[in-house]
């Protein structure tokens, strides 16, 4: 199809316009999002360390990875067992701000979970879909379905966006422009 005819076309142009108002929806979250993700990450430093987060000298496990991780029990609960005893409070608690923390889809495997301590997005990333890269360490390096995710995912966001569920119109609305 040629040029002309593509910008012609419905489909073509719908999509066109959802990927614009995505990537506009992206840059516009940039300032909020990186700002909470730092300030959730400080409060998990606070928990686990008692550490003020300013002052968090950045101690990380370095050894543990997601295949550490594992769902056992009746109820199903996630643990790791850290021989550093660090990875396994982070666990606690990322999953006390995780929507769903029995969730069989979690997806350890986008981050380096050894600098969980160190690394805000390395936490970020266990509420966003599969496949983010373990190289993110900013919202400019994420995808707008990645940054809805966080939203629909982490409570530490209930207080700003209360009704996840306009997170998921507005996420499965674009996709339905994508596809329509």
């Amino acid at each position: 199809m040629s040029t002309p005819a593509r910008f012609s076309d419905g489909q073509y142009k719908n999509w066109l316009k959802c990927s614009l108002s995505l990537n506009i929806m992206k840059k516009a979250l940039h300032d909020y999002t990186d700002n909470e993700v730092k300030k959730l990450h400080c409060d998990i430093t606070q928990k686990v360390s008692s550490i003020p987060c300013a002052s968090s000298t950045g101690n990380h496990c370095g050894s543990c990875s997601s295949k550490n991780i594992r769902l056992t029990g009746n109820p199903r609960k996630w643990f790791i067992t850290c021989k550093n005893n660090i990875c396994d409070k982070w666990l606690q608690q990322i999953l006390a701000v995780h929507d769903n923390p029995h969730n069989l889809s979690i997806n350890w495997t986008n981050a380096d979970i050894s600098k969980w301590p160190i690394d805000r997005y390395q936490v970020a990333k266990i509420f966003m879909p599969k496949g983010q890269d373990k190289t993110v360490k900013m919202p400019d390096d994420l995808d707008a379905p990645a940054i809805l995710s966080l939203f629909k995912y982490c409570n530490w966001f209930r207080k700003d966006l209360p009704n996840t569920q306009i997170i998921s119109d507005v996420s499965n609305g674009q996709l339905y422009i994508v596809f329509e």
